[in-house]
């Protein structure tokens, strides 16, 4: 009962500040200032029940909403040593009243009810422009300015969404936020979108995006947004009790459980000023990997190093090694027909794309090249058998792990 009286001493308090906020970008403070925009502020009704999409609404307030407010979740002795305090953002919104609110985060609710005919249109957003306007500018004011955005109103943020979900969504493989998926409050492979609207993004932006999740058929949900550093989701029930499976009460017990809060313990590194840096190295014999703070690392896996600055921006770097990347060179090939090494070819793995191959004799004149290499180089040159000798081979191909483009050369001896 403690907990849900601070609730609701907390939900329902209101910015009122006149007083100008002047913003340093790296300022910590006890307390992250948590604000949001009411659902029933902007809902001319509550068709589709979209009164409810916030989190002072019937689908947050006695479920995401209490997981944040909860000490041993988020607080100083909790699984996040981080603490929120909610505050309700007045209506006529502008990026200054949203600074003189102090807001570290700002969470957007879903307003999908057209006003004028009463319809649902949950790819869309009915906030007024000027609402949308004043979060982006003021998240783009300040490096840890974040919002946290979805469904139609992300299309402010250059997104537009389809109701086309197919569960399960899984992590999207590298992801620069790892903590998402495998973070304080637990790991999950997969989550479900719910309820009869399900996001996919079917545009992007231009200005750049990561890909955190993507559905069932590959396509995106969860994305960080370069341009403003913001949270962009293709479905706000991912954060919700009953068109979500975000469970109600401070436990956390299902997958949404743990993926909201991990989201939101993410929102404390990035309203904190933290940089993410997302690395991934290969792990070579006898070329030991040294993290960025001195140690030696000498197996697979992910590491994940923070780095503190002078101005208290902290910076998380997150490595993860991998398993070598070698292209196998036979150094002697023998084309006699008798069904052994009659053919000069690198060996690869599933891991590379060979693009080129080519081999010059010891005058550099070119005696073979091959844009699509599949069976080698047969020791002839326009259908000519080659002398016995030493020759020079040039390969490129692509790293499938680190999407580089790598050339390697050396030479090979024909035995006749």
């Amino acid at each position: 009962m403690k907990t849900a009286f601070h609730w609701l001493v907390l939900v329902f308090s209101i910015c009122l500040s006149a007083n100008v906020h002047s913003q340093s970008c790296c300022a910590s403070s006890e307390k992250l200032q948590l604000c949001y925009l009411s659902s029933a502020d902007y809902c001319f009704s509550n068709n589709g029940r979209c009164f409810e999409y916030s989190l002072d609404g019937e689908n947050m307030r006695n479920a995401l909403a209490i997981k944040l407010l909860t000490p041993v979740n988020f607080g100083i002795d909790g699984l996040v040593n981080c603490e929120f305090d909610l505050k309700k953002l007045p209506i006529n919104l502008t990026a200054t009243r949203i600074n003189d609110c102090n807001c570290d985060i700002v969470f957007m609710p879903a307003v999908f009810v057209e006003p004028a005919s009463n319809q649902v249109q949950s790819d869309s957003t009915f906030l007024p422009p000027e609402v949308l306007d004043a979060v982006y500018e003021w998240s783009l004011e300040c490096p840890n300015n974040l919002a946290i955005v979805s469904q139609g109103e992300a299309r402010r943020w250059g997104y537009a969404v389809e109701n086309i979900n197919q569960n399960p969504n899984r992590p999207q493989i590298g992801n620069p936020f790892n903590l998402l998926f495998d973070g304080p409050f637990g790991q999950i492979s997969n989550f479900e979108q719910g309820g009869s609207f399900q996001g996919v993004f079917t545009r992007l932006p231009s200005s750049g995006f990561e890909i955190l999740a993507t559905d069932g058929q590959g396509r995106p949900t969860l994305t960080y947004d370069l341009a403003t550093g913001d949270l962009i989701a293709g479905d706000i029930g991912i954060f919700c009790n009953g068109p979500g499976d975000v469970s109600q009460g401070p436990m956390i017990v299902t997958n949404n459980d743990v993926l909201a809060c991990n989201i939101f313990a993410l929102a404390c590194e990035l309203a904190s000023g933290t940089k993410y840096t997302n690395q991934i190295e290969e792990l070579c014999q006898g070329a030991p990997i040294f993290l960025p703070n001195g140690d030696e690392a000498n197996s697979l896996g992910t590491y994940i190093d923070t780095l503190t600055a002078f101005n208290g921006c902290d910076s998380i770097i997150q490595i993860e090694l991998v398993e070598c990347v070698e292209v196998q060179v036979p150094n002697i090939f023998s084309p006699n027909g008798d069904g052994r090494n009659d053919f000069f070819l690198p060996i690869g793995s599933n891991k590379i794309q060979l693009l080129q191959f080519q081999v010059f004799n010891r005058w550099g004149q070119m005696v073979y090249n091959n844009d699509a290499p599949a069976t080698g180089w047969d020791g002839t040159f326009n259908g000519e058998p080659l002398p016995t000798d030493v020759y020079v081979f040039q390969i490129r191909y692509r790293n499938l792990i680190s999407d580089e483009e790598v050339v390697e050369r050396g030479d090979v001896t024909l035995v006749r």
